[in-house]
C-alpha cells in the first residue's frame, strides 16, 4: 500500500470514528458527494465549496 493510500484510509477512519459512520456508510457518502460533484462539473455550476459538509452527509 502506498504512503498516499496509507494516509487517505488513515482520514477514513478518523472521518468514521468523528461521525459515527460505518466503512459502508462512509462508502455511500464518498460516492453520493462525487456524484453531485461530477454533476455540478458537467452543467458548468461548479465553483468553490461553499456549503457545510454536515449538510451536504
Amino acid at each position: 500500500m502506498s504512503a498516499n493510500s496509507q494516509q487517505l484510509k488513515g482520514r477514513r477512519v478518523c472521518a468514521a470514528s468523528v461521525y459515527g459512520f460505518s466503512a459502508g456508510e462512509m462508502r455511500k457518502i464518498a460516492h453520493n458527494l462525487h456524484t453531485k460533484a461530477k454533476e455540478e462539473v458537467a452543467s458548468g455550476r461548479a465553483r468553490k465549496f461553499r456549503g457545510s459538509i454536515e449538510e451536504a452527509l
